[in-house]
């Protein structure tokens, strides 16, 4: 196995469910897959099979599916993991218009009016597609959808 996977134990697996029922009303994982980090704090689902491969003699970048990463104030999903989970997500989430669903594709922010102005993550939903997580921050919705997802021009 590689030095630079750690294999999460269930007290870990515990806390990342935790963050996931405050944050976005998620309480089941996938069973019979193996939460790994990594050393850039990132959590990848992945399965035995996996780690019986040699990877010594191998390049590697990456291994399973990337599903979220710990950042200081708490666990943001990945587009993979917010798919993987969208059944059982109730809370945040912030439905979007056909306008800012493109702007949003361009990796843009997009401005709301929030009366909370929550320092939290919010599931971003295009009419019936779950298409991101933002961080709202001062009634801005920081947009971290990766450069390779991002489109130059939408057209809807």
């Amino acid at each position: 196995m590689r030095k630079d996977i750690i294999i999460l134990n269930a007290k870990e697996r515990k806390l990342i469910l935790k963050d996931l029922e405050e944050l976005f009303g998620i309480n089941i994982l996938p069973e019979g897959v193996y939460f790994c980090f990594s050393k850039k704090e990132k959590v990848y689902l992945s399965t035995r099979e996996l780690f019986e491969i040699n990877s010594d003699e191998l390049r590697v970048n990456t291994f399973g599916l990337h599903f979220g990463t710990f950042m200081k104030d708490g666990f943001r999903l990945s587009l993979e993991g917010l798919n993987l989970a969208k059944d059982q997500i109730t809370k945040h989430l912030h439905q979007i218009n056909d306008e800012e669903f493109s702007l949003w594709l361009q990796g843009e922010d997009l401005e709301i009016e929030n009366k909370d102005n929550e320092n939290t993550y919010l599931v971003i939903k295009h009419e019936h597609d779950l298409v991101g997580v933002g961080k709202l921050k001062n009634n801005t919705i920081l947009n971290y959808l990766s450069k390779s997802r991002k489109l130059k021009k939408v057209i809807l």
